[in-house]
């Protein structure tokens, strides 16, 4: 008998440690890329500033993104958009024996299954989008991306 579902795209690099040092730029998308974590407001005032106002969920994924930041993992640049959410990773496990280092995966995870957890439901799709993040330049980059995210909503894959 032969299977008629599509097997999933490896999302990630094979053989590469998500546990080591680096950067690693995210997005999570809610499941369906349902509008459940706010709306874009100003985008159509061009005397008014564009931002996100967040919705009690995204207001509960905003705290939990910032709680994210311990002695080893740092999250200082993201956005939570109304469909999901890009944030800069950072792992800094100097010292620590590999075995206990957090990987990317584990930090997602931990983010994911928290709010949807509050939430009542499956609040995101399965897995996420990474990038490894190898350059000063690169990082600059990306977080001008993320930083300005909001103001380009209206262009976003994600819209």
């Amino acid at each position: 008998m032969t299977s008629t579902l599509s097997k999933r795209k490896i999302n990630r690099l094979k053989e590469y440690d998500y546990s080591q040092n680096g950067c690693y730029f995210v997005t999570v998308c809610t499941e369906s890329n349902n509008h459940t974590l706010g709306k874009i407001v100003g985008a159509d005032d061009p005397g008014r500033p564009t931002n996100v106002q967040l919705s009690p969920l995204g207001k509960c994924l905003e705290e939990t993104i910032k709680r994210q930041n311990k002695d080893n993992i740092k999250i200082d640049c993201f956005v939570v958009m109304p469909n999901h959410f890009h944030a800069i990773v950072e792992i800094d496990d100097s010292g620590r024996p590999r075995s206990s280092a957090p990987t990317v995966g584990n930090i997602v995870g931990n983010i994911k299954s928290y709010v949807s957890k509050l939430a009542g439901f499956s609040v995101w799709q399965k897995g996420f989008h990474d990038h490894i993040i190898r350059c000063d330049n690169s990082y600059e980059q990306i977080a001008g991306y993320i930083l300005t995210n909001p103001d380009k909503w209206a262009e976003d894959k994600y819209y």
